[in-house]
């Protein structure tokens, strides 16, 4: 068994085709025009300030910064330069690297694809516009990216790295990738959520005491339901200021996940 420090989640979001949740906003729903949504996410909708590039972000990227934008808006008690951020990602920049193939193959690079083939591409998005300069994990799995990646984000608080760490869970294609022969059939290819974590209580945060540990289970790797599916029921139990436990069999791994109420 992995035992890991308990840690506070202050605030969270979701963007999901049922529309976007937060800690600061609760639920609100998407605009009658919005039918790509969260990919057609407006910039207004998530943050106040001016992004000229927003709407040139890819669907990764554009969704990371959004589930970012909402989840920092709802507790103001972090340091940038010692909050991190840890991002988990189903496909990288998948969508990107096939964008900047095709123009290789039509001999015109595209300079603004090439920006964007990194998975870390979220992170320095999100770490330039809201200046966090603490450490920065990413993991790429289309099985269970967001528990490791959720798991690495306590670790290095406990190992006293960083006061802070916004871990993002990610899933973005671009519409015409999603009917691809390799990409598993997902009812909902399109979604982003985000965890603000710290090593102590604060003023204006949820202070839910988060605790999880996994330990290797190489004889059930089954996967009833999608990994978004834990996290839609972890952030719904908050919203109604309650409790969430389970256990999740995920990737070779057993999750057991709990939060609750300090």
């Amino acid at each position: 068994m992995n035992n890991m420090a308990p840690v506070y989640i202050q605030s969270y979001s979701a963007l999901r085709k049922t529309g976007m949740y937060s800690s600061a906003k609760g639920h609100v729903s998407w605009h009658e025009d919005q039918s790509g949504a969260p990919l057609d996410v407006q910039r207004k909708q998530v943050y106040e300030k001016l992004h000229t590039g927003f709407g040139k972000l890819n669907a990764p990227d554009k969704l990371a910064f959004s589930a970012a934008a909402l989840a920092l808006a709802g507790c103001n008690e972090y340091n940038g330069n010692t909050t991190g951020i840890c991002v988990g990602t189903a496909y990288g920049s998948l969508s990107t690297d096939m964008r900047y193939m095709e123009s290789l193959v039509n001999g015109f690079p595209s300079p603004s694809c090439f920006a964007a083939t990194l998975p870390s591409s979220p992170v320095a998005e999100v770490a330039i516009q809201f200046k966090l300069k603490g450490p920065n994990r990413v993991i790429v799995n289309s099985v269970a990216s967001g528990f490791p990646a959720l798991e690495s984000a306590i670790r290095i608080l406990s190992a006293g790295k960083a006061e802070a760490m916004l871990t993002i869970v990610v899933n973005g294609l671009e519409p015409v990738d999603t009917q691809l022969p390799f990409i598993p059939v997902d009812t909902d290819n399109n979604y982003s959520y985000a965890f603000l974590l710290t090593v102590h209580h604060t003023e204006t945060g949820c202070n839910y005491n988060l605790s999880l540990t996994h330990e290797n289970n190489k004889q059930n790797n089954s996967r009833n339901r999608s990994e978004e599916s834990y996290f839609y029921n972890m952030l719904s139990a908050m919203m109604e200021n309650g409790t969430y436990s389970n256990t999740i069999n995920l990737d070779n791994k057993q999750y057991t996940i709990s939060i609750k109420k300090e």
